[in-house]
């Protein structure tokens, strides 16, 4: 038995970071599109930010909605290195007081993802009902997953 757990303890040390990311539940090699996803939420469930209800779909895709005390600046430094391995470069475009970026993945090129990182103040018509966002946030990112992109 020591043995056995010998060798689990020595294979698991030989197991790179990424090989272990990239492995399922299940066993089944995570695609590129799971991996980014995977790092992207998991980044985002950390105690400074917070998954706020931000409505439906954006373009067909479920998006997901955190608030967090950080700058926009910040979010930006924060969430920059999760994406740039899975993609060409990370070109951030600001306009109307948001970064935002739609980029395909480098290894899944049919694949597409979308983030946008806002002032919270502006948007005293989005979180009407949700006043504590307005009152102790001052950025909200939106979030669309992965999904299959089939135009040109």
């Amino acid at each position: 038995m020591k043995r056995y757990a010998f060798f689990l303890l020595a294979l698991t040390a030989c197991t790179g970071p990424a090989q272990q990311a990239s492995t399922a539940p299940t066993g089944e090699r995570m695609t590129p599109a799971e991996q980014l996803h995977a790092a992207l939420t998991a980044r985002l469930q950390q105690s400074d930010f917070k998954q706020i209800d931000g409505g439906g779909p954006i373009g067909g895709v479920q998006s997901l909605y955190y608030a967090t005390t950080k700058s926009r600046e910040e979010v930006l430094e924060i969430l920059t290195p999760v994406i740039e391995p899975y993609t060409r470069d990370v070109p951030w475009t600001e306009d109307y007081g948001q970064y935002h970026i739609g980029l395909s993945l480098k290894d899944q090129p049919h694949m597409r993802f979308g983030i946008g990182i806002s002032f919270v103040k502006p948007k005293t018509d989005t979180y009407k009902n949700q006043p504590d966002i307005l009152k102790n946030y001052e950025t909200d990112v939106v979030y669309t997953p992965p999904y299959e992109w089939n135009e040109p």
